[in-house]
């Protein structure tokens, strides 16, 4: 990932978990994926909550987060996306 940023090409991360609990799991390898990726969808697909017209994301339950905005606030932030 370091060379896509290297290359200016922005990094999405999906994740069926949600950011509180990754930033809590404590793991090295999980934290340095974080600190490079700039968004993160996080959040279980849920079948019940399909939504097609959602960029990014398949079920309303899930999250755009701004990491880049994140990191710099310190307060979870969120994208939205049209």
């Amino acid at each position: 990932m370091q060379g896509a940023q290297d290359a200016d090409i922005h990094v999405i991360v999906y994740s069926g978990f949600i950011y509180e609990d990754l930033v809590r799991a404590k793991d090295p390898a999980l934290d340095r994926v974080l600190a490079l990726a700039d968004v993160l969808v996080d959040g279980p697909f849920v079948a019940a909550l399909r939504d097609e017209s959602l960029a990014y994301r398949g079920s309303s339950n899930q999250r755009v987060i701004d990491l880049a905005k994140t990191r710099e606030t310190g307060k979870l932030s969120l994208l939205e996306w049209e």
